[in-house]
């Protein structure tokens, strides 16, 4: 019996290799550090070829700790980091290093790109705002800097098509990346448009075709079986990119849905079936597979780096005291801002060096505390930082402009006991939890099991596989008094706008 899938999630900087049951529960896993190398200030690349030795070192080790035999494992599903430039020769090697997202080597020319009108003209087409990490702006780059690349380059793809065509040898993408950058999403096309309008027209011939949807795509090539301790031509299923994968890992692939990944970003998701109210050009949309459905993201810069700034800078104190009451720092630190009052400070959480791209752009937005006087503590600091944050989600969720009724929340955050329920008293939808930990990989899985047809529909799936664990609600009276303190929140920021600037000038 094949009773197993292997879930890979390829991180930015962590390499995921699940095994999971039927039911998806986590068998075996294997976490491998990916090296990020930075060879010049603000760049980001990644070595393609070490990505794929991890990638096989994980499998096999995961098998090895699961105790399972290699003849039960029905399908490899694949998800990983979006965005960026993974570009291979005629050989199927790699070109140069991977461009990944975190990259802004490309910021002057989408700064210039802003002023010339050209990011507007693309939203329309593509429903994403052009950041530095995006296909375009980097293909521009390279055109610009280092055109023997693009010369030597047969294909431009992204980093799970890379892993895909090192399992199977076929050379395709999916929309779930395609849409930041280049994909007409109304009709999930190419747009010979945007092209034009950045310029890299010559280059549309280096792009693979997209895959209609999410599902089995190839088999797994005999020789990487036989060295990874597979059976060859098992399956092997794409699933979209590691963020809209953790939203289905959590059970969300229907209208008006949503979905709040806690981590180093904070990325607010609604899966929406019309796109005619998405005009604010902020944010991005993606194709994600479900036929009539896109997912409308909105994305701080930074999510728990928040916190960690805070641990920094006053964690030594908040340790101390935290061995003293024999409680782990998160538990001391929860049970300290829950006495704190609501409200007695307004943070914005625009911490980034690069300021700010959800639910604004703004390169030169900082964070901020108002209020403070010599009554406040630490703590009170800290109380407005997951306070600041929770405003920074129903200031996402307003700007989506989607009817929605409850969140669903996954990532690091999610397991804290205290910051989903400031979530939703701030925001006043339901809150939601799920069991488990690696909800990228499980998404992934997730698609194998109903592409391989061992359950009949994604809600027959939802309902074996996924566990509600805890519900927050919102208490009336809390939602009321952060719904003012929000109107105060949201005008401040209005009137720091054009003082960031002149901030950045001197």
């Amino acid at each position: 019996m094949k009773n197993y899938v292997v879930g890979i999630d390829a991180g930015t900087s962590i390499v995921k290799s699940v095994i999971f049951n039927l039911r998806l529960d986590e068998i075996a896993k294997t976490e491998t550090k990916l090296e990020v190398e930075t060879p010049q200030s603000e760049w980001s690349e990644i070595d393609m070829n070490r990505l794929w030795e991890i990638i096989k070192s994980s499998i096999k080790t995961s098998i090895k700790n699961s105790g399972i035999y290699s003849k039960e494992v029905a399908a490899v599903s694949i998800t990983g980091q979006g965005s960026g430039c993974w570009m291979i020769d005629r050989d199927g090697n790699p070109v140069r290093k991977a461009i990944i997202w975190t990259d802004s080597r490309a910021n002057v020319i989408t700064n210039a790109w802003k002023k010339s009108g050209i990011i507007k003209k693309a939203f329309a087409i593509c429903r994403s705002v052009q950041i530095s990490g995006v296909q375009g702006p980097i293909v521009k780059w390279l055109k610009i800097h280092e055109p023997e690349a693009l010369e030597k380059a047969r294909h431009i793809f992204y980093c799970k098509d890379w892993i895909r065509y090192k399992f199977t040898g076929l050379i395709c993408t999916d929309g779930s990346d395609t849409s930041q950058t280049l994909l007409d999403v109304a009709r999930y096309n190419y747009s010979d448009e945007l092209f034009n309008l950045y310029g890299i027209e010559e280059y549309r011939k280096l792009f693979p075709e997209i895959i209609p949807k999410t599902g089995i795509v190839g088999k797994l090539k005999p020789d990487i079986a036989l060295e990874i301790g597979l059976e060859p031509e098992i399956p092997v299923v794409s699933a979209p990119l590691d963020g809209i994968s953790s939203g289905i890992g959590v059970g969300c692939f229907k209208k008006g849905q949503a979905f709040t990944i806690l981590g180093t970003t904070v990325s607010n998701d609604v899966i929406i079936d019309d796109l005619s109210d998405q005009t604010d050009c902020v944010g991005m949309t993606f194709c994600f597979g479900f036929k009539g459905l896109w997912i409308r993201s909105l994305n701080p810069m930074c999510g728990t780096p928040n916190i960690d700034w805070y641990i920094r800078e006053f964690g030594v104190l908040d340790r101390i005291e935290a061995n003293k009451e024999k409680k782990n720092l998160f538990e001391y630190l929860n049970s300290v801002i829950e006495k704190i009052p609501e409200g007695s400070l307004i943070y914005h959480p625009f911490l980034s060096p690069a300021g700010e791209r959800a639910p604004f752009v703004k390169e030169n937005a900082r964070a901020q505390l108002f209020g403070l006087n010599y009554n406040h503590t630490r703590h009170h600091i800290l109380k407005a930082i997951f306070e600041g944050m929770a405003f920074s989600i129903k200031d996402c969720y307003e700007k989506i402009s989607f009817p929605v009724s409850e969140i669903m929340l996954s990532g690091g955050g999610a397991k804290d006991r205290v910051w989903p329920q400031i979530i939703a008293n701030v925001t006043g939808k339901t809150i939601k939890t799920t069991s488990g930990n690696e909800f990228g990989a499980k998404g992934s899985a997730l698609i194998a099991l109903v592409s391989l047809g061992i359950y009949k529909s994604y809600d027959e799936a939802k309902a074996s596989t996924i566990e509600i664990n805890r519900i927050f609600k919102p208490d009336k009276n809390s939602f009321e008094k952060y719904s003012r303190i929000f109107k105060i929140y949201e005008n401040i920021y209005k009137k720091m706008w054009n003082q960031w600037d002149y901030f950045k000038k001197v």
